[in-house]
């Protein structure tokens, strides 16, 4: 329900002047009770107002009356908050608690970003209601969820100037390996923020119902950069280890491949019984030679490329990251290469009687060889490209 301006002023002059916001509160609701629970055209009901004023006795008063409006929530897209959470934005421990004594179970709801009462609550710095939560007994609940960008309350702690800050970062439940969407844990947010503008991420404007204010609605909108920079950051980062894994994958399966292929040679062995018993029938053709040297070489690519993504997962260092991947890619090509002159030797041993059938299997495996040619000169076409575009727009 929306309110009636006009008709809340008609009941508002029809009262007369009252000494306290809790004697007008009464007097409105004693004539007209349906008030409690219409809201304006951003959702906020008179709790949230009380909420937003720090009226205490005019929460109290309300709640009273109808304790179901605690858990209502505002139509405001960016931050569809409770009173609550309202509240803790403001700063006011005091209406919190009063608001908790009447709805005990609403201090775990979050809004729409999924931030709960701490989020907010360290958000805009408000050390006198983190001091409040971490008396509390969901502090434990509350420390290592998580909002709709993966932060934790830790996240926005960990650069904070507030005194009370160690008290909830040295709890024996807060887990600082906790990774937001952009795979960084609260240590390494702080140490990347410290390289940008500390407003944009951590401003006491946020989130405040200031609409009229030129400063805040600047520092919204260098926040709303920044978030989408990380989004596009975490976007890179997904796609990269995505990437990774597929090459990963690729270089076990080469490595399973050939390593098989090392034991089941060509032309088998040789069965009969004198000195060389165990020993491959071909081991004196040409081609054989070149397949046992070749496999070798994508057995021992293949694996070193597998260790070198392995490697790149221990390091934070993303020039570390990116020189392990580009040694694993590197050896992956080596390996795609060696385990298919692998195949041509094999083959080309197996049928050196049959010169003909020979040479047509490895024309068509040597195919393998000229779409290999063609995408690395497309690769570095795209690489010389994308590096002139660089420059370009430096």
């Amino acid at each position: 329900m929306k309110i009636n301006i006009r008709r809340v002023h008609a009941e508002f002059v029809a009262i007369g002047p009252l000494s306290s916001v809790v004697e007008i509160i009464k007097k409105l609701l004693d004539r007209n009770k349906e008030l409690i629970d219409q809201a304006d055209a951003q959702g906020w009901t008179p709790l949230h107002y009380a909420a937003y004023c720090g009226e205490k006795k005019a929460v109290r008063e309300l709640l009273q009356r109808n304790n179901s409006v605690g858990y209502t929530r505002t139509t405001e897209s960016h931050d569809n908050g409770i009173a609550l959470h309202i509240a803790a934005a403001a700063g006011y421990e005091d209406v919190m608690e009063e608001i908790l004594s009447h709805c005990p179970d609403c201090w775990e709801m979050v809004n729409s970003n999924r931030k709960n009462i701490l989020h907010i609550a360290v958000d805009r710095e408000a050390e006198c209601v983190v001091d409040y939560i971490i008396q509390t007994e969901w502090l434990e609940s509350l420390m290592n969820q998580k909002d709709v960008d993966g932060n934790t309350p830790l996240h926005l702690l960990a650069f904070s100037e507030m005194k009370d800050k160690y008290e909830v970062i040295n709890h024996r439940r807060a887990n600082m390996y906790a990774v937001n969407n952009q795979n960084k844990t609260p240590a390494e947010v702080a140490m990347s923020i410290k390289e940008n503008n500390r407003s944009s991420w951590f401003s006491k404007a946020h989130g405040r119902r200031n609409v009229g204010s030129n400063e805040e609605q600047k520092v919204k909108m260098t926040k709303d950069s920044h978030m989408e920079r990380e989004r596009k950051e975490s976007k890179e980062v997904k796609a990269g280890n995505i990437t990774s894994q597929s090459h990963m994958l690729v270089a076990t399966l080469i490595a399973s491949i050939t390593f098989t292929a090392g034991f089941a040679v060509p032309g088998s062995y040789d069965v009969t019984q004198g000195t060389e018993e165990g020993m491959a029938v071909l081991v004196r053709e040409a081609g054989f030679k070149a397949f046992v040297l070749a496999n070798t070489v994508a057995v021992m690519c293949s694996t070193s490329s597998v260790l070198c993504y392995v490697f790149a997962a221990l390091y934070d260092d993303d020039d570390k990251k990116a020189g392990c991947y580009m040694n694993g890619f590197s050896l992956v090509l080596i390996a795609v290469v060696a385990m298919t002159v692998s195949f041509l030797s094999g083959t080309y041993a197996m049928l050196v009687h049959s010169l003909g059938l020979a040479i047509a299997t490895s024309i068509i495996a040597s195919i393998t060889f000229v779409i290999y040619f063609c995408e690395l000169i497309r690769l570095f076409v795209y690489i010389k490209f994308q590096e002139f575009v660089a420059k370009s727009n430096t």
